[in-house]
């Protein structure tokens, strides 16, 4: 199969907006009264946006995967990769209105989970270049795709 899973094209459309609000929207420290109320509940939306991202990023990957164990598909997982590392680029943008919002006082709902969100996103994105890992977890590493490859290792259910 040579085109991209619907998953994977969803979770890259998600990521997508999410880069183009952030490019998008005027500084988020830039209104008044009213408008810093409604402004924190669009950040909130906003946060919704990286939130979903993500997690069409997880579904597209798992679904991915598990077409490659089976042998039904082909490897895409650089393609997921690439998703994670551009689910990070509207970030800063995201800390500075969240930053906002809560210097004038607001409450951000989705706050904890959008954090949560970043943090495994960048443990993932981290884990990618494999050259920071420690030369055993490398070893261990290489010997399950070994066994994996040798076919060794239980089926993926």
């Amino acid at each position: 199969m040579t085109t991209n899973p619907l998953t994977l094209r969803i979770a890259r459309q998600h990521v997508e907006r999410f880069q183009d609000e952030a490019e998008t929207r005027p500084e988020p420290f830039q209104v008044r009264d009213h408008d810093e109320a409604m402004d924190c509940f669009d950040c909130e939306a906003f946060l919704q946006l990286g939130i979903d991202a993500f997690a069409w990023i997880v579904r597209a990957d798992e679904t991915i995967r598990h077409a490659v164990f089976s042998g039904a598909f082909e490897d895409h997982s650089h393609l997921v990769s690439l998703c994670f590392q551009a689910w990070l680029t509207p970030v800063p943008y995201a800390n500075s209105w969240i930053a906002a919002c809560l210097d004038r006082g607001f409450d951000v709902d989705n706050l904890d989970e959008f954090r949560e969100c970043e943090r495994q996103v960048r443990a993932i994105v981290a884990s990618l270049d494999s050259s920071d890992f420690p030369e055993s977890l490398r070893d261990c590493r290489q010997r399950a795709v070994t066994e994996h490859e040798n076919g060794e290792t239980a089926e993926f259910v």
